[in-house]
């Protein structure tokens, strides 16, 4: 039995239909993707045709009385966002005149349909006639009552309606509940309509997401491979098809002051129906625990029973210092940027926010972060910098043992030294804090790799892959996997997608190319692609150590060295050369070599790599190999 008809009352204008009982708007019988705020200025709007609706009476409709908002730029933006749905033209309107400093005036005509709607969901539900249980009831109640009053008879339908409304629910939740394991969460919509906003709104999202990625059942897509959908015109649809999930959250962000409001909506996507939408009104303090309550109630509303363990992960939501927050977005912001400028700024803004908040952890981890990537980008401090990234780590775990964050950084600097187990330790809880974690993933399939577990490192790999489907970190982190597991033919198919991630990275295309060839026995065409990547790397020294190792393996020593003479970073010549006499065969030179490398711990993180590195295969089986991954730490 189907779930009772609810009344419905459908307004109809142009070509456009909107249902005011489900706040829905569609074009031609195709649903429009829009906010719920705008939504509800249309339906105030079309409900009263021809009549001035001020922005008072808007305000008062999307926010109360007691508002705190910059209403006046949220209701532009609604405006706006219908507009831009029906098409309209603030100029030369069709559907909304504007009236300056009064409101707005609905001017199209229209027509409003009233009957029975199908509460949402129902299309799942064939319709049966009642139960024969509840017609039997009703045939022996109603059997020789002829002569009995009509209000008996009525209260009797009555009672029948009611047990067939009950049976139907029950039957409607049992076959609509909606059960959905995977999930992306679009970019929030700043509404402040000021850009330097951005960070903010961003902020929000990443926030959201990484309070849902701590639920376990759940599939929980990065924030790197979402923030690509910023601003986009694309449906709901056709991003979860992108991403391979079964809903979208979307939503909106107004900070004002101290004051923070959100609206969010999660949208079920096969077939496209809205399951939730709700706001909330904010202190900023208390915008972890906002963030911690959307997630709860995404759980709730697609049938995800919190385990314990989830409990635990969601459990504790602190309050936040105002100032320290905004410095901590604003870091975040930067750091995700992942540039050496923008990685400097958010150096400043993280020790900003300590320095107002000396107990905010997920500053402390940040900054850990932070210490890493500068020590890519200066590898002559990156002992001290390592150092410092190590005390921030432990610092944040002081604060809050918690954060995923904290424990892959930690993770990482545990690396740098070859302390293998304590660093697949660090990455396994980081995982376990945070199973959507697609960094953490990533980085401990690079450790894996490196202890040459191959097949535990392919299944972390994918799993980075199925959370974060379009991060450049990820897609070289997968690049590198199959080089190091000798895949070379999927690895030079792996290359070509290099200029469709960035147009920009070209060089990197031809870098992954040579080495793929150098390892192939195609010799001149590995000089020929990495002589190409070296004009425009980006990492010049990386790139002419490759290049001299092919032209050392085709048998071309003079220009092997001549080469490595280019180098300038003195770990990156050192372990060049190793490549170089290896390439030769010149093994006493090449031991020589690694040995400095190794003394040197850099260049991390190919260094670190000697155990799996196919280009010293040639030495793997001289006993002085063995003795050097010994020194390493690593256990035959």
């Amino acid at each position: 039995m189907a779930l009772p008809d609810k009344p419905s009352r459908l307004i109809h204008f142009g070509a456009f239909e909107l249902d005011a009982v489900n706040g829905e708007l569609h074009k031609a019988g195709v649903s429009l993707k829009m906010h719920p705020q705008p939504l509800r200025v249309l339906l105030l709007l079309a409900e009263r045709p021809g009549q001035v609706v001020t922005r008072e009476e808007i305000q008062r409709s999307l926010w109360g009385d007691n508002t705190f908002v910059d209403f006046e730029r949220g209701i532009n933006f609604c405006v706006n966002q219908i507009r831009t749905a029906l098409g309209d033209d603030a100029e030369k309107p069709r559907y909304i005149e504007t009236l300056p400093r009064r409101g707005y005036r609905f001017i199209a005509h229209v027509t409003t349909e009233t009957g029975l709607a199908s509460s949402p969901g129902e299309e799942c539900i064939s319709r049966q006639p009642p139960d024969k249980g509840l017609r039997s009831v009703a045939v022996s109640l109603f059997a020789g009552a002829p002569t009995r009053k009509p209000r008996i008879l009525m209260v009797v339908l009555g009672l029948v309606a009611a047990i067939a409304a009950v049976v139907g629910w029950q039957r409607y939740t049992q076959q609509s509940a909606v059960r959905i394991r995977s999930l992306g969460v679009l970019p929030f919509e700043n509404l402040s309509g000021d850009p330097t906003q951005d960070y903010f709104a961003d902020g929000m999202t990443e926030a959201l997401i990484t309070e849902l990625g701590k639920i376990g059942a759940l599939r929980v897509i990065s924030r790197q491979s979402m923030m690509q959908y910023k601003g986009t015109k694309k449906s709901a649809q056709q991003i979860a098809q992108e991403l391979n999930v079964e809903a979208i959250v979307e939503g909106s962000v107004l900070q004002v002051g101290d004051r923070v409001r959100t609206t969010a909506q999660l949208i079920a996507v096969r077939p496209e129906r809205h399951l939730w939408a709700n706001s909330y009104d904010r202190e900023l303090r208390d915008v972890l625990a906002l963030d911690n309550e959307m997630a709860r109630a995404v759980a709730k509303e697609i049938k995800v029973t919190l385990t314990p363990a989830d409990e635990a992960r969601l459990g504790g939501a602190r309050t936040v210092n105002p100032p320290a927050h905004e410095a901590y977005l604003q870091g975040r912001y930067f750091l995700d940027r992942r540039t050496k400028a923008g990685v400097d700024k958010a150096l400043g803004y993280f020790q900003q926010a300590i320095e107002s908040d000396p107990t905010y952890a997920s500053a402390y981890a940040n900054l850990a972060e932070v210490f890493l990537v500068q020590g890519l980008y200066d590898p002559a401090h990156e002992t001290e910098l390592l150092a410092k990234s190590q005390a921030a780590s432990l610092k944040a775990l002081e604060l809050d043992d918690k954060l995923s964050t904290a424990h892959y950084t930690l993770a990482a600097q545990r690396l740098r030294v070859w302390d293998w187990s304590g660093a697949e330790v660090e990455y396994r809880r980081a995982i376990e804090l945070n199973p959507s974690d697609a960094t953490a993933h990533a980085w401990y399939a690079d450790l894996l790799i490196t202890m040459g577990r191959m097949t535990e490192a392919e299944v972390e790999m994918e799993r980075a892959q199925e959370l974060d489907p379009l991060s450049l970190e990820v897609f070289g982190a997968v690049t590198g996997y199959l080089y190091y597991s000798r895949h070379y033919d999927e690895l030079i198919s792996h290359c070509r997608k290099w200029v469709e991630r960035d147009p920009n990275l070209e060089w990197n295309y031809h870098h992954c190319l040579g080495g793929a060839y150098v390892q192939m026995g195609r010799h001149q065409e590995a000089i020929s692609e990495l002589g190409i990547a070296l004009k425009s790397s980006t990492l010049h020294d990386h790139t002419a150590t490759e290049l001299a190792n092919a032209l050392a393996v085709a048998g071309k020593r003079e220009e092997a060295l001549k080469m490595l003479d280019q180098v300038e970073n003195a770990p990156w010549k050192t372990f060049g050369a190793a490549l170089v006499h290896t390439g030769l065969g010149e093994k006493d030179e090449a031991f020589h070599s690694l040995q400095s490398a190794i003394e040197l711990r850099a260049p991390w993180p190919f260094v670190s790599l000697l155990k799996q590195d196919p280009r010293f295969d040639s030495l793997r089986q001289d006993p002085r190999f063995e003795d050097l991954l010994r020194r390493m730490n690593f256990r035959q």
